[in-house]
């Protein structure tokens, strides 16, 4: 996969910074999605962190995947409509209007205020308002603002993402955790599992969130890592499968800025062989594998 970066179309309440890898919403609320400058394969993943935050609003950001290519999308330039200052309140419901639209002379679509429900109204879009506390993908429930019905959720017996000790199997690829989860989470959940999960939400600033998919016999399937727990996967309805998905980051809400973490990771060829013997087999055949046992530990991320 090559180094992602956010692509120059975006809303216009967005700067990049750091050669395109850091994304920050500079006044208001909305229009600031923001997009993958490259399409995702199935497996490769998406991720970014969370860096700052914007207290005064209500909402978080919302991730996704879209098949509109981000290269035939047109920001609009105009004076934003709210003070720099929030309200009093507003609502993470509150929806003022799309002004999703076609540009005549240009033939371009105009990149709407919200990604939810705007950009997922426009079609070939699916997208997720991140939770304080998300639930893993069995228990995942339908959000009350969410456009679109959630159809069909994975099963766990699919296997595409899998978490084993110290690494998440995300299709083929053998991910250390420690990409996945920043060093000071992951040691205060060593030590209280049950407060840490309570100081660290999937929403404040540090928190990792990942986003992949993956395509099933005639179906696609869009999960979300994040702080290094597959959190939900879910059936994206009437995708094109030939067509490519770009990630897409709507940094809406409390949400104010956030970077994209490139994972530079090269398995050794002792990982890589073992990644080659456990996708042939399953887990409860490697016992009857003529191998010593410190192997079959290995084997099994023991």
């Amino acid at each position: 996969m090559p180094q992602m970066r956010f692509h120059k179309h975006h809303g216009y309440n967005i700067e990049l910074t750091e050669e395109c890898q850091i994304a920050k919403r500079k006044f208001s609320f909305a229009n600031a999605i923001t997009f993958g400058q490259h399409p995702l394969k199935p497996g490769d993943l998406f991720l970014f962190e969370i860096e700052s935050q914007e207290l005064g609003w209500s909402g978080h950001l919302r991730c996704g995947l879209t098949q509109y290519n981000p290269e035939n999308l047109k920001c609009h330039y105009k004076v934003p409509s709210w003070p720099d200052t929030p309200p009093a309140s507003h609502s993470r419901t509150h929806h003022v209007g799309a002004q999703s639209s076609v540009d005549s002379e240009a033939g371009l679509e105009y990149i709407p205020q919200y990604s939810m429900p705007d950009l997922t109204n426009m079609g070939k879009s699916w997208m997720h308002a991140v939770t304080k506390y998300p639930t893993r993908s069995e228990d995942y429930p339908t959000e009350l603002d969410n456009p679109f019905e959630v159809a069909e959720q994975s099963k766990s017996s699919n296997k595409f993402i899998q978490n084993i000790g110290n690494f998440l199997i995300v299709g083929k690829s053998t991910i250390p955790k420690r990409y996945l989860v920043r060093d000071d989470f992951a040691i205060d959940m060593e030590l209280n599992e049950k407060i840490a999960s309570r100081r660290y939400s999937a929403v404040c600033v540090g928190s990792r969130i990942g986003i992949t998919f993956n395509i099933q016999g005639d179906s696609a399937y869009m999960y979300f890592i994040i702080n290094g727990e597959d959190s939900s996967g879910t059936k994206m309805e009437r995708a094109n499968l030939s067509a490519p998905f770009f990630p897409v980051v709507d940094v809406y809400g409390v949400t104010k800025q956030v970077r994209i973490l490139q994972i530079s990771y090269m398995p050794s060829l002792q990982e890589m062989c073992r990644d080659v013997i456990i996708s042939q087999i399953t887990s409860s055949a490697i016992g009857a594998l003529p191998l010593p046992s410190k192997l079959k530990h290995y084997l099994k991320f023991e």
